[in-house]
């Protein structure tokens, strides 16, 4: 808020109350760009606040679609994707509805969409499809350093998106494609967990960890940093200094709210104290992890509903503007018809008119139908693109496989809660993991937990489930 206040002492008219449309423009390009490069992001919702405000005010549609675009990249980077979703549809409308032809805010809103189905892991398939779009704007920005700016930041989200679904060939095209617009110190950072994950190559994940670190850092930069040095000394089983770096990863994840490294730092740390043998840490770690999970998958889980709502919701809108084109184009066709028929004559035109009736009738039957089969497909694209990774996230004990497998199977799971409406969510997963037929000893390996725990949990479960002790509950789950 700081630099808000001295913003109000630099244009006078804002002690007034108001900004001119040249201050607006000012305020939405070069100070947005510059506070966002700090990523001082609750600096540029208030300053954007401000600007929808006194667009409003001046009637200035261009700052108002400036402000709600803005504002809703900047509650999208806070991960709140609701407020975010309606703000950049709101920009979105604006801007349809209006003859103004920017592909700056084109790019930046379909950018800010598409990291809303992509982080909570909802659709990556209209994810793919949104950056795309703000590929297809960006590339017509004519100033080169906004172009850069905006391709930058599509290719360091696909690289994201690439990577969350395993997909090395094209995690690595996008990784280069941003590197070869900006050598960030995240994504060399990035470039080093390639070699560390993928290539195993320490001298190369080494030479870009050092590479990185001599760039300018935000405490982001820092804990991707961090993790990724911890990585880099646990492969190469130094495991008390990677323990060392895990820590400071965890707490500057903490500190910048970025969920996915304070994971991946509880993860490294569990797994480098039980390499040296340290038991009660490691348990520990493990405990504090399977925590943060359970509260992350709730929160994945509303951030999820949220995005495939917004996805549904613009589909069926889309259906609904066809069909609302097609009765336009019909109407203007009947009373071309009319006109022709009353110049026949009465006898003819009422032959005619009855038999478009009928025509009438069958083709609004037809584009019913194939409206609805049309729908039908999408969502069932969507069920069968969910499907594809379901299996893939539990192998991979991935934070958002329960709220994949509740949207898939919701019948199975409201059938258990009905049994036990207390069940806690990893109690549930566990559940999920047995009715996509994993036993015991894959369920533990995939879990990072011992044979014996799963079978204590299961033997817990079935009780909570009111099944007798002879019964089998993985027959019970093939049975529902």
């Amino acid at each position: 808020m700081c630099r808000v206040l001295i913003i109000l002492l630099v244009f006078p008219s804002i002690l007034m109350a108001q900004y001119t449309p040249k201050e607006i423009d000012s305020l939405m390009t070069k100070e947005y760009y510059r506070l966002r490069s700090k990523r001082k992001f609750q600096e540029i919702i208030s300053l954007s606040k401000l600007v929808i405000r006194d667009s409003k005010k001046i009637n200035y549609l261009k700052g108002e679609i400036y402000g709600y675009a803005r504002l809703g990249n900047m509650q999208c980077s806070m991960k709140n994707y609701k407020e975010a979703l309606q703000s950049l549809n709101y920009a979105n409308k604006l801007i349809e509805d209006s003859n103004i032809k920017d592909n700056v805010i084109k790019a930046s809103i379909h950018l800010g969409t598409g990291i809303c189905y992509s982080e909570p892991g909802t659709s990556y398939q209209n994810a793919k499809y949104e950056y795309d779009k703000a590929i297809f704007f960006a590339e017509k920005i004519t100033n080169k350093e906004e172009k850069k700016f905006y391709l930058y930041l599509i290719y360091s989200n696909l690289y994201g998106l690439y990577s969350n679904i395993k997909n090395k060939e094209k995690e690595v095209f996008y990784l280069r494609k941003a590197l070869s617009i900006k050598k960030s110190p995240y994504m060399l950072t990035e470039l080093a967990r390639y070699h560390n994950i993928y290539s195993k190559n320490s001298d190369s994940a080494r030479f870009y960890l050092e590479k990185s670190q001599k760039l300018s850092f935000t405490d982001f930069d820092k804990a991707a940093l961090y993790n990724q040095w911890g990585k880099y000394y646990e492969e190469n089983k130094e495991y008390q200094k990677a323990i060392d770096f895990y820590k400071k990863n965890e707490l500057l994840a903490i500190k910048t709210k970025e969920a996915p490294l304070q994971e991946d730092a509880l993860i490294g740390l569990y797994n480098c104290n039980t390499k040296i043998g340290d038991l009660k840490k490691a348990i520990f770690y493990s405990e504090r992890r399977n925590k943060f999970k359970d509260s992350m998958s709730l929160l994945k889980l509303e951030n999820s509903n949220v995005a495939i709502n917004d996805i549904l919701k613009k589909k069926e809108n889309i259906i609904n503007k066809k069909f609302s084109i097609t009765q336009r184009i019909f109407a203007a066709f009947s009373i071309l018809a009319l006109l022709v028929f009353v110049f026949l004559g009465i006898k003819i035109y009422r032959n005619k008119k009855e038999s478009n009736k009928v025509q009438k009738l069958m083709q609004e039957k037809e584009i019913e139908l194939r409206e609805k089969e049309d729908l039908a497909e999408n969502l069932q694209l969507k069920v069968n693109d969910s499907f594809h990774d379901l299996v893939r996230l539990a192998k991979e004990n991935a934070p958002e496989f329960y709220a994949k497998f509740k949207e898939i199977y919701p019948d199975v799971i409201a059938k258990i809660l009905k049994i036990d409406p207390k069940l806690r969510i990893s109690e549930l997963t566990l559940c999920a993991y047995i009715f996509l037929g994993f036993n015991t000893k894959d369920i533990a390996r995939y879990t990072y937990k011992s044979t014996n725990t799963i079978r204590n949990r299961k033997f817990n479960l079935k009780k909570k489930l009111q099944l007798q002790e002879n019964d089998d509950i993985e027959r019970w789950f093939k049975q529902m």
